[in-house]
Order: C-alpha cells, then structure tokens, then sequence
C-alpha cells in the first residue's frame, strides 16, 4: 500500500509527468488522508 514514495511521486511527478499526476492525485489524497 504505501510505497514510502509520498513526497517523491509528488516531487516528480509535480515537475515532470503532469500527466501521470492526474492518476496519482486520487492516490496521493489516498494516502495523505
């Protein structure tokens, strides 16, 4: 479940796939409660 990669997905994908944010949104929410 929660990969430990938090605020590196966010880090990454903020700056560089835009695209992919848009499905780990729900999952950063998810996690970030």
């Amino acid at each position: 479940r929660a990969r430990r990669s938090s605020p590196k997905i966010r880090s990454e994908t903020g700056g560089r796939n835009l695209t992919s944010q848009a499905g780990l949104i729900p999952v950063i929410k998810f996690l970030d409660g």
